[in-house]
């Protein structure tokens, strides 16, 4: 299967990666496509009008604990983490004529997933979904503090349930 995922009524194409370098939670065809369909749900919602590209890593909490030290500096473990290119521009120059703009990284923890899940009492599928549109909408530029009454925080939040609901609807 391509893993360019498109919106064919607007001729309008992004090129989503999905890499899973873990065997705790292997990440199903089927999950790879759920979480493609919120992908491509939250771009449009966005109006992002230039076609993008992004990838979606799924790694062991030994290796998300190595990216959290090596680009946090915390010695700890983490759900998601986002890598945008947008951060690194300033210094990177693009071609004009790029076909897919590229947005940054996704890093996933699927064991960790599968505790917030638990923890939440829901599937790890909509786990997993959910902090993909997270890590995807911090890629388009949105942040948030730790305090949980962050407003930014609680837009995010929004946003991501409101997808997940149509993401997940037709899955039983």
């Amino acid at each position: 299967m391509s893993e360019v995922a498109g919106e064919r009524r607007t001729g309008m194409r992004h090129r989503i990666t999905i890499i899973d370098e873990q065997d705790t939670l292997p990440i199903t065809l089927q999950n790879r496509n759920l979480i493609r369909k919120a992908i491509r749900l939250v771009l449009k919602d966005a109006a992002i009008i230039n076609s993008v590209e992004l990838t979606v890593l799924f790694v062991n909490t030994a290796e998300m604990r190595r990216f959290c030290l090596t680009y946090t500096g915390q010695d700890k473990v983490t759900d998601v983490l986002s890598f945008p290119v947008e951060d690194a521009s300033a210094q990177l120059i693009l071609p004009q004529n790029l076909v897919f703009r590229p947005l940054g990284d996704i890093v996933i923890s699927p064991e960790v997933a599968a505790i917030n899940a638990t923890e939440q009492e829901h599937t790890i599928i909509r786990e997993v979904v959910w902090l993909a549109v997270h890590g995807l909408l911090h890629l388009l530029g949105y942040n948030h503090g730790d305090n949980e009454n962050d407003e930014a925080l609680a837009e995010m939040i929004c946003i991501q349930d409101t997808v997940v609901q149509r993401t997940l609807k037709d899955v039983k």
